[in-house]
């Protein structure tokens, strides 16, 4: 078979459990002699290194590399692996690398919230895609998402098949989205014989990714109140400036340099702790520590108590359940931290370092357990589970790419219009989130008030205006990669019929007169960010005339143009934020191409959009005034 995985993580630098399973999984599927192709970003965002420093790395490494400046392409353990350089490239290039390579499977993991990588996915190949469920807080449903939404789940349903390495996770996505899911280790842990590193007079107390979702306030309360023990924490892709400088306050504290081999840090440690606060998919570590004699410590729920195999030693928490309203410098929603009890954790700790015998015993036990599982761990299952997928697959009539999912078509000029966008759909409203809006709907219920029924008074135009929530998280973005196009969101509509280009230019203005936010830029006062509402002004209609290009040649060059259009990025301080193209086809056949930025505007706001555009070109083109009436708010 050819596969394709994608996910929004780096190949070659390891950052967590999850690009390190997939990366065994598609390695250990080329092995059984499968051709495997890999697309994923270059770098993480943000991102510890340049791309010049991964370049150098790669090379240092002896592998050769095929670059155009915009693609890292090299073979690494029999995987193609494409490393796109800019991120918001990423979604048009997977869907390139999708046509071209066409494979019988498209494998996307679950770390990009937005599923903007899912819905490419099954944008290009519809009924060959499997989702890759690894954190719950990427997934668009449950108590723990991030990013919950509807139609996001819905597109994770879309997928042919779900697959986790963990019974914690199937029963998750089970629970709460209704999928059920095919569960299978692949043989991520390596290989015996595994080094032993259980000493039990010597080695830190070691924490990875050392960050207030990983339980750091539990591992600062221990450090505190055992000054005699040494600590060591491993900075991770949550470790904020304020955890390190939190860490770096404790003189029993080692902060522990990232290394790619796990075994650099495992052979300093004697005893691993997980206080982990938030719900774990499965914990990778838990198992590669006990592999190695390494007694862990870890939070009694989520998927750390699967990963424990049984053995002694999970500990309570109180679960992180709140984050405020702002994100922190790793781009993740702020935890609302819960006091912990350490307690029950300090007696734990000074039992397995006060007394050798527990130690040892603890250690074996540890050691045993995990030698047991990784010795029946084979990506043979997954294997054959593709093939059943394949055997069973039921074909989905082809699905345009940038259907609207729940919203009203347009009739616009006539009767018959459809879908044209198969090259861009809807981008991503990944870091969008909506949670303030129903967390303050919610605590208005909990007060007896119905969040309908609260009026929404006018602010007055003479002062700063902030930013949403939605809109500092997007504001933020930009700030990391200015000339990205990842949040846009485009809508190309087939106009049938004779076009009054004038009527719907007109209506193109009065829309963005009546709309405050489709002439909204965004600046900076007093060192935050604000909105500027601009005066309004005539929008120009971009016509572009393919009807002389060859007809057989038309629709292509047409989709060229609609591709072009929906990277073009926007400057999010000078705008507009809105653009519009007719491309005429012939007198009778038009294609309208309507791109926005995500900061002002979403999926259901298209919606709005079009039906506005729809009135008032109709009344525009027919000589009669707008019939809809001015707006109370905006």
């Amino acid at each position: 078979m050819k596969l394709l995985l994608t996910m929004n993580l780096p190949y070659t630098r390891v950052s967590g459990g999850s690009n390190r399973s997939n990366r065994c999984l598609v390695e250990s599927l080329a092995e059984r002699g499968h051709t495997v192709r890999v697309v994923v970003p270059a770098l993480a965002v943000p991102s510890p290194i340049s791309h010049e420093q991964f370049f150098a790395e790669l090379v240092a490494e002896g592998i050769s590399v095929k670059s155009d400046g915009a693609v890292d392409i090299f073979r690494l353990n029999g995987v193609e692996v494409h490393c796109v350089v800019k991120a918001s490239s990423l979604r048009a290039y997977l869907m390139e690398q999708i046509r071209a390579f066409e494979p019988d499977w498209t494998l996307v993991s679950s770390e990009d919230p937005s599923q903007n990588l899912l819905d490419a996915a099954l944008s290009t190949s519809p009924s060959k895609v499997v989702y890759i469920a690894h954190t719950p807080q990427m997934f668009p449903f449950g108590p723990a998402s991030l990013y919950p939404g509807k139609a996001r789940t819905e597109l994770v349903g879309r997928a042919a098949g779900i697959y986790s390495i963990s019974e914690f996770t199937a029963a998750y996505v089970k629970k709460w989205a209704g999928f059920d899911v095919f569960v299978n280790h692949p043989p991520h842990f390596g290989t015996a014989p595994f080094s032993n590193y259980g000493r039990f007079d010597s080695g830190y107390v070691l924490m990875m990714n050392g960050s207030k979702v990983k339980g750091l306030s539990v591992f600062l309360g221990l450090a505190g109140m055992m000054p005699e023990v040494e600590f060591a924490a491993l900075p991770g892709y949550g470790t904020t400036a304020a955890d390190r400088a939190a860490l770096g306050a404790l003189s029993n504290v080692t902060l522990l340099k990232n290394s790619k081999n796990i075994e650099d840090v495992l052979r300093q440690a004697r005893i691993l702790l997980m206080p982990s606060l938030w719900v774990e998919g499965f914990g990778m570590a838990v198992v590669d520590a006990m592999l190695r004699g390494i007694p862990v410590l870890a939070s009694n729920f989520g998927g750390l108590v699967e990963a424990k195999l049984g053995t002694d030693y999970l500990l309570p928490v109180r679960p992180i359940e709140h984050f405020e309203d702002h994100l922190d410098e790793s781009l993740l929603p702020t935890p609302i931290v819960p006091n912990q009890d350490v307690g029950p954790w300090h007696d734990a700790l000074s039992s397995v370092l006060s007394h050798r015998k527990i130690y040892d015993s603890q250690s074996a036990s540890a050691h045993d357990a995990a030698v047991k599982f990784v010795s029946g761990l084979s990506v043979g299952p997954f294997d054959e589970w593709l093939g059943q997928l394949a055997a069973n697959r039921t074909l989905r009539p082809k699905q345009l790419a940038g259907e609207s999912k729940g919203q009203d078509s347009a009739d616009l000029p006539s009767s018959e219009s459809e879908d044209f966008n198969s090259v861009a759909g809807l981008s991503p409203d990944h870091l969008a989130l909506l949670v303030r809006r129903l967390r303050k709907k919610k605590a208005l219920s909990a007060n007896g008030q119905n969040p309908h029924e609260i009026s929404i008074k006018r602010v007055p135009r003479d002062g700063a205006l902030p930013l949403s929530y939605a809109q500092q998280c997007l504001w933020i973005s930009d700030q990391l990669e200015p000339d990205s196009a990842a949040y846009n969101i485009v809508n190309a509509l087939r106009l049938r019929g004779p076009l009054n280009v004038p009527a719907l230019d007109r209506a193109f203005s009065e829309v963005t007169r009546r709309h405050e936010i489709l002439r909204t830029t965004f600046g900076t006062a007093d060192g935050a960010a604000v909105q500027v509402i601009n005066a309004a002004r005539p929008l120009t209609l971009a016509v572009l005339d393919l009807s002389t290009v060859a007809e057989a040649e038309r629709e292509a060059e047409a989709r060229r143009v609609a591709t072009q259009e929906a990277q073009g990025a926007f400057n999010l301080s000078a705008g507009p934020l809105v653009r519009a193209m007719v491309v005429r086809l012939s007198e009778e056949e038009h294609v309208l191409l309507c791109t926005m930025h995500h900061i002002i505007s979403d999926g259901w706001s298209m919606g709005v959009l079009i039906r506005e555009l729809t009135t008032l070109y109709e009344a525009y083109a027919t000589g009669k005034e707008s019939p809809l009436p001015e707006l109370e708010i905006q």
